[in-house]
């Protein structure tokens, strides 16, 4: 959704931005709350695995507290798996939005996402 914000509002890069190489210190707090992302299991430099074994999803700011800490040594709970019929994550707002806006089909970051969860929705749906 920010991916979104920006292309609607590109002056709004000035508070939620990704500056190259890391966050910068004037990157808006709900970057860090609301971005999602990928964090290992177990850190890559503790001998994890960097492939989907190892791999949590989390936010930015979760994933830059735990750092190279496991969940166990932070005292965290690693959540099972969501039932995608009591919440979607917003998923077919995503697909909705992106649908009736081909600008944003030209935007490489969010036609990834749409193409790699139209691939898990279809992965689950099979299951």
């Amino acid at each position: 959704m920010l991916k979104k914000i920006l292309l609607i509002h590109p002056k709004s890069d000035e508070y939620i931005r990704r500056v190259r190489g890391g966050l910068d210190d004037e990157t808006h707090m709900v970057y860090w709350e609301l971005f999602p992302t990928l964090d290992h299991l177990v850190p890559v430099t503790r001998g994890g695995l960097d492939d989907e074994t190892n791999w949590i999803t989390t936010s930015m700011v979760r994933n830059s507290a735990k750092s190279n800490w496991t969940i166990e040594e932070l005292g965290w709970k690693l959540y099972d798996k969501g039932n995608l019929e009591n919440w979607d994550g917003l998923i077919n707002c995503f697909l909705e939005l992106t649908n009736k806006n081909p600008l944003y089909e030209k935007n490489g970051y969010i036609r990834g996402w749409k193409k790699d969860l139209l691939k898990a929705r279809n992965a689950i749906g099979k299951q």
